[in-house]
C-alpha cells in the first residue's frame, strides 16, 4: 500500500518507520529541503529497544507543487499551527483517505468544512523523540486510536493492512472520547512539565506539582464533561509510565519553539466561554505558557 506522511517531526517519522517496516511505500512531506535531502541521502533510522534499523523512505518538500494522489492513505501528523497551510494545500486535490493526528480537538471543525470523501481523526500514545532530521527513537508503546469521522467505513478495514502486532492501530466508533481522553492527559502534563521544567514522573512525586496538576484536571475534567475519578488515574498512569519523558511542550519552550497551547489549553478556555464557566487555574496555566512562548 502506498502511504504519505505529512509532517516529519517525532510522531511522523516514527510511524514512517513502522510502515515501511511492514512493506508499504512510503513517502514522507517535509517543511525544509534539508531535511527531505537527509532523508533521501541517508534513510530514515528507527531506533527501537537500543537496536537501530535503516528504512529506505522516500521524502518530498510539502510545498504548493507536491501531489498527494498517488497515495492510498495520507497520514497528517503536523502540529495544529501549521495545520491550516496543509488544509489549504489538500483543498480539492486528495479523494483517498485521510487519517489526522493531532493534539486538541480545534482541527475537527474545520476538516468537516472541507467535506473530503474518507476522514479519520486520531491519537498517538507512543512515546518518540527527534534525535535528527531522519533519526527517530521509539521511547514508549503504546497504540494508535482511530476513529471514522465522515466516509466509508470499509476504509477502516484498509487499516488493518497498513498495521503490526508491533504497531497496532485500534479503530473505535467514537472518536469524540479519544480526543477526550487524549485532550485532558495534554491539559494537564504538558503545560505543567513546560512551565515547571520537569520530567513526567515529578507530577507525581512532587507534592506542590501533584496538588497544582489536580487542580488543573478537576478544571478541563469539568469542561469537557468527563469522569474525574476515572480519568485522573488515567493522568496518573502515564504519568507514571512516561516518569523519565519530557513532554513535547517541554521540549518545545526548552528549545524555544512555538508550542500547542493554544489547541490545548485554549481549546479549554474557548469552551467555557461557551458553557458560562471560569477556570481559573486552566487560564493561569495557559497565560504561564504564552509568556514563557514570548521569550523566544
Amino acid at each position: 500500500m502506498k502511504i504519505g506522511i505529512v509532517g516529519a517531526g517525532s510522531i511522523g517519522l516514527l510511524i514512517a518507520g513502522y510502515f515501511h517496516e511492514k512493506g508499504h511505500i512510503v513517502t514522507i512531506y517535509t517543511r525544509t529541503i534539508k531535511q527531505a535531502e537527509s532523508i533521501n541521502s541517508k534513510g530514515l533510522i528507527l531506533e527501537k529497544n537500543d537496536q537501530k534499523t535503516l528504512q529506505n523512505v522516500k521524502a518530498k518538500v510539502f510545498d504548493q507543487q507536491v501531489l498527494f494522489e498517488d497515495n492510498d492513505f495520507l497520514f497528517i501528523t503536523v502540529k495544529q499551527y501549521n495545520l491550516d497551510d496543509v488544509l489549504d494545500q489538500l483543498k480539492g486535490k486528495f479523494n483517498h483517505s485521510i487519517v489526522f493526528l493531532q493534539n486538541g480537538m480545534s482541527h475537527i471543525n474545520k476538516v468537516k468544512q472541507l467535506q473530503f470523501k474518507n476522514v479519520m481523526l486520531g491519537i498517538v500514545e507512543h512515546g518518540a523523540i527527534r534525535i535528527s532530521q531522519n533519526h527517530v527513537k521509539h521511547t514508549g508503546n503504546g497504540v494508535i486510536k482511530i476513529g471514522l469521522l465522515q466516509g466509508n467505513t470499509d476504509e477502516i478495514n484498509k487499516l488493518e493492512n497498513i498495521a503490526s502486532p508491533s504497531f497496532p492501530i485500534e479503530y473505535v466508533k467514537d472518536y469524540i472520547h479519544i480526543l477526550k481522553s487524549k485532550l485532558i492527559v495534554n491539559s494537564v502534563i504538558n503545560p505543567l512539565t513546560a512551565i515547571f521544567q520537569v520530567e513526567n514522573g515529578d507530577l507525581l512525586t512532587n507534592p506542590f506539582f501533584n496538588k497544582t496538576a489536580k487542580d488543573l484536571f478537576n478544571e478541563v475534567a469539568e469542561i469537557l464533561e468527563l469522569n474525574k475519578e476515572y480519568y485522573w488515574e488515567e493522568v496518573k498512569k502515564i504519568c507514571e509510565r512516561t516518569k523519565y519523558n519530557y513532554s513535547s511542550m517541554n521540549r518545545d519552550l526548552f528549545y524555544k519553539r512555538r508550542t500547542e497551547i493554544d489547541s490545548i489549553l485554549g481549546y479549554i478556555v474557548e469552551c467555557a466561554n461557551q458553557q458560562s464557566k471560569t477556570v481559573p487555574v486552566v487560564q493561569t496555566t495557559y497565560n504561564m505558557v504564552k509568556g514563557l512562548e514570548l521569550k523566544k
